[in-house]
């Protein structure tokens, strides 16, 4: 349970470089770079580790967790991140600019 929501909880792990790889020979295929002019993605990026929490009743993801592991300058650091999603179908205030 996510405060008192219901909750399933879904874990994978990321194949950081074929993902990175696959999405940038998408690109060179459409005019851009392609992903052998940035070489290879593993060399710096590990694979992502993530946990999704989805809500039994709305069926939307509302925390998910993520722990992205980077090779700098010769150190892994580990990137983690926690967003939680709050307020959702609710009004959202816009400030007028000017």
């Amino acid at each position: 349970m996510f405060g008192r929501e219901p909750m399933n909880r879904i874990t994978g792990v990321i194949d950081t470089s074929a993902a990175l790889n696959g999405i940038l020979g998408i690109l060179g295929t459409l005019g851009g770079t392609g992903a052998s002019d940035l070489g290879d993605a593993s060399d710096i990026l590990g694979d992502i580790r993530a946990v999704l929490y989805v809500s039994q009743t709305t069926h939307l993801p509302m925390r998910t967790l993520v722990d992205m592991p980077m090779k700098i300058a010769g150190q892994t650091i580990v990137m983690h991140i926690d967003l939680v999603i709050t307020g959702v179908n609710e009004p959202v205030a816009i400030p007028s600019v000017g």
